[in-house]
């Protein structure tokens, strides 16, 4: 830190002198002279690009605080996943992995895409750290003081441990992208299960009343004018989206496909129980109603608006009548006046009076 400390000093100096070589370049000291004090405040001015960079970039000292500290971080959060992705103590297979995975990120209350997304951008910042203290290690490898070499030898057991955490981050974060449309079905199957988890429990509880009870469950749930059309139109899209992230699977997995499948079957006798409800027929009817109502409202406003365009389109039509009337009148007004006014010759009165006649 005294070095750099030092070196923004003269960078201050240097930055002081500068304005005095510029001065000094358009001065009449001769072509040459002057060229050369251009020359001298480019060179000035690149050492002090450099003398910037040195000041103000990050030091040894802090690039391996900020290292430990990200590996620390990422240790912390992805670490204990490694024993879940490499242990499989029952040889259960790929699917118990995958759904260990899957489990783990779901109860800490975090999306699987989120999760994906937080595992690449630290190990994008563990690698380009690592990428800085590879490059500033070979400079401080050369050096024979003994803070440097301390440096140095701390800087080559963090690159030793961020390699090592790197290779299985890397590997598991691979595995899981690979299989990232297993997580995809896992999450929705989990949202969806979670939301009906009332009416799934009455569903599969094999009561003879079961479907009365899932009826009346929607209506207290709901209390609007539709409550049975507001059911089955957000259970149709939560079933295709269950189909859809089934059809994505890249692989084949056989224990989550059937427990889809099972909230897929389970989510669709509900659906048609409530269909199959004259209530929901009658629904159906009023909404319709409402919406021809709601059409015939809106026909009416055009056609009321049309009306009222033509009224002003003919009271705009009498406006301008009126005024070419009033117009005219004023021209008439005019000629007779000057006509009145001018002076008239024998000739003209011979011959009005012969028009009078």
């Amino acid at each position: 830190m005294n070095k750099k400390i030092k070196a923004g000093i003269l960078l201050s100096l240097a930055v002081a002198s500068l304005p005095h070589h510029t001065m000094h370049a358009k001065g009449d000291n001769g072509f040459v002279e002057g060229c050369l004090a251009v020359g001298a405040a480019a060179l000035g001015i690149a050492g002090i690009a450099t003398a910037v960079n040195y000041c103000f970039s990050e030091s040894d000292d802090q690039l391996i605080v900020r290292a430990e500290s990200e590996h620390a971080r990422a240790t912390n959060v992805y670490g204990h996943m490694f024993y879940d992705f490499y242990c499989d103590p029952y040889h259960t297979g790929l699917e118990f992995q995958l759904y260990e995975i899957a489990s783990i990120v779901w109860n800490k209350g975090q999306s699987q895409n989120a999760y994906r997304s937080g595992m690449k951008s630290a190990r994008d910042q563990l690698q380009s750290s690592l990428e800085k203290l590879r490059k500033r290690f070979s400079k401080l490898i050369s050096k024979r003081n003994y803070e440097d070499q301390s440096r140095a030898r701390r800087m080559n057991a963090l690159i030793g441990k961020i390699e090592s955490f790197l290779l299985e981050l890397n590997s598991l974060y691979n595995f899981i992208e690979k299989h990232r449309y297993y997580f995809d079905l896992y999450e929705s199957d989990g949202k969806i299960s979670n939301y009906y988890s009332n009416l799934i429990t009455i569903a599969r509880s094999g009561s003879y009343y079961a479907a009365q009870d899932i009826k009346q469950a929607i209506l207290y749930a709901d209390n609007g004018r539709y409550p049975y059309i507001n059911f089955v139109k957000t259970i149709k899209s939560n079933i295709a989206t269950l189909k859809t992230d089934m059809r994505y699977l890249a692989y084949s997995y056989p224990n989550r496909t059937m427990l889809a499948q099972n909230l897929i079957d389970t989510l669709s006798w509900m659906r048609n129980i409530v269909v199959a409800d004259m209530r929901y027929s009658n629904e159906q009817y009023d909404l319709e109603q409402e919406r021809l109502e709601q059409e015939r409202q809106r026909l009416a406003r055009e056609q009321l608006e049309m009306y009222r365009a033509q009224l002003r389109a003919q009271e705009a039509q009498l406006r301008a009548q009126q005024e070419l009337a009033r117009a005219n009148r004023a021209y008439a007004d005019q000629v007779f006046s000057s006509m009145c006014c001018a002076p008239t010759t024998t000739a003209d009165l011979t011959i009005n009076l012969q028009f009078g006649r």
